[in-house]
């Protein structure tokens, strides 16, 4: 047999760590007398040997109206302008300190903010607000065209929040 084969060229170990994988214990034994049918449907099978990537770069779900970008924003205590990540999704409003980070530095829960509004009063084009009962968050895009792709995803996430609750 197979394992016997393995077990006399000493490539047990080898097996057993290459092969990693379930164990399954059958309640009951598989029965040794199978009829073998006439004819079998005909199967393609497939198999790649090789070894299994630790870390595959995979790429994000999206919901509907979600959008990621990069937009700066007006710094709460210091009042400076800093470029941060942004990722809309569901009902939230994530930024980060750059693309590559995991952990967000603040999410803004949309089901609070009570409106979005463009923005001139900063001196910076393309500039908007997200109002929130706490704080008002300054922001603006690069473009007028991001600027305003930013604005109406936001209003419409606020004019249908049940939308993206699951």
């Amino acid at each position: 047999t197979f394992v016997e084969a393995v077990e006399k060229h000493g490539a047990h170990d080898w097996l057993v760590e290459k092969l990693k994988g379930v164990l399954t214990m059958l309640k009951y034994p598989y029965p040794r007398n199978v009829d073998e049918p006439e004819t079998y449907d005909q199967i393609r099978v497939h198999a790649e040997w090789g070894q299994v990537k630790e870390k595959e770069d995979k790429k994000p779900v999206f919901a509907i109206a979600s959008k990621e970008g990069y937009l700066t924003k007006l710094g709460y205590h210091r009042k400076n302008w800093l470029t941060r990540w942004f990722v809309l999704y569901k009902n939230e409003l994530k930024y980060f300190k750059n693309r590559e980070e995991k952990v967000p530095l603040r999410t803004i829960d949309l089901t609070e903010v009570t409106d979005i509004i463009a923005d001139d009063s900063q001196g910076k084009p393309n500039c908007f607000r997200i109002i929130c009962p706490t704080r008002t968050f300054f922001m603006y895009a690069s473009s007028s065209t991001e600027a305003e792709e930013w604005i109406k995803i936001l209003r419409w996430k606020l004019e249908h929040p049940e939308a993206h609750t699951d």
